[in-house]
């Protein structure tokens, strides 16, 4: 990804088969980069030990030897003006032969300049999160997402001082709400679908993540009944995905608080009930409302009579599939000229 300002701030937490959770930064400043530099050559030895102790049976790492510029080899991209190692991309983008497994070998540390970590999609078969991964202080972006890790980065995530996100996590406790408000103000993304997150706090004394943009706590298995208080001062949310979950309630009144809001994902909770409330219809930049699978009942005149008086409504997809709705449909769903999708299936009850 190449700009003048490297300022990926990007965040992914998944849980994949360990409980792992990961997450991701949007990758920050690579000013020049590119994959035709000169190979500093402790950073290409750096790089050959890493791979000794990588298990590479479909040989994606056969460009990585000791006669060729590492520049040049898969996965690394160099500055091109000083050669440093600043992007190591090993994600598996092809299928389960190409996986990569083994131990990731404390040379990484040698490779000072590098912002950019992808190892997700391999098989580390249930290895600890090495902790000196928290010892990369330039690292803007690390993706760790199904890649077989186990254990819990939240010990190094205060480490990490110069990723302007997050930081992937394993094995998500309680307190990964507030590991992430103390340690990622600048956060853009945060991703922590299938976590195993239970703890889904209501409250914080203070929010710092405010730059948030992604929010994303899909299919995780909260012990809450309602929605969380501090969500609603996400002011700049542009993306709200809480599908699958155990939450119980109706849509309050605070979405509306949510005024950039573009994308919101909440099916299949079941328990969410109620009306489609004339506050959700002030939500005038939304282009995706997703609520199947829920408990929302009444009929649509106040949510479509708002969005209608939008100036320039944006709401493009509008799924209700499966739930207790009644009533006909408003008139002035006509006035919302973008929307290509209306999905309105009924529930039938025994």
């Amino acid at each position: 990804m190449e700009s003048k300002s490297f300022q990926l701030i990007f965040l992914i937490l998944f849980a994949h088969l360990f409980y792992f959770t990961c997450i991701a930064y949007h990758f920050v400043s690579t000013a020049g980069t590119s994959k035709v530099g000169t190979c500093i050559e402790t950073e290409k030895k750096a790089l050959l030990k890493l791979k000794e102790n990588l298990t590479d049976s479909s040989g994606r790492l056969s460009s990585w030897i000791d006669q060729e510029n590492c520049c040049q080899w898969l996965g690394v991209i160099c500055d091109n003006k000083t050669g440093s190692v600043v992007k190591l991309d090993l994600r598996n983008q092809l299928s389960r032969n190409n996986r990569l497994g083994g131990e990731i070998n404390p040379s990484l540390l040698e490779l000072k300049k590098l912002r950019y970590l992808d190892l997700s999609m391999n098989n580390f078969g249930g290895v600890k999160v090495p902790e000196f991964i928290g010892r990369v202080k330039e690292l803007r972006y690390l993706n760790l997402s199904g890649a077989s890790f186990s254990g819990s980065v939240s010990s190094f995530l205060g480490n990490l001082s110069n990723l302007q996100g997050g930081s992937d996590l394993s094995k998500v406790d309680d307190s990964w709400l507030d590991t992430i408000n103390s340690h990622s103000p600048s956060l853009l993304e945060l991703r922590l679908p299938q976590c195993q997150l239970l703890n889904l706090p209501s409250s914080l004394p203070s929010l710092n993540f405010t730059s948030l943009l992604v929010l994303d706590l899909s299919n995780n298995a909260f012990n809450s009944s309602t929605f969380p208080e501090w969500m609603f001062d996400l002011s700049n949310l542009v993306h709200l995905d809480l599908n699958s979950n155990n939450i119980v309630s109706e849509l309050p009144d605070e979405f509306a608080k949510l005024i950039s809001l573009e994308y919101l994902h909440v099916s299949s909770n079941y328990g969410i009930k109620g009306p489609l409330k004339k506050s959700l219809g002030k939500l005038c930049n939304l282009k995706t409302l997703i609520l199947s699978y829920n408990s929302i009942s009444g009929d649509l005149t106040d949510f479509v009579d708002a969005l209608s008086e939008c100036e320039s409504n944006s709401l493009e997809a509008l799924d209700l599939n499966f739930n207790e709705l009644s009533g006909k449909l408003p008139a002035t769903l006509g006035h919302l000229k973008k929307l290509k999708i209306l999905q309105l299936t009924h529930r039938h009850n025994p």
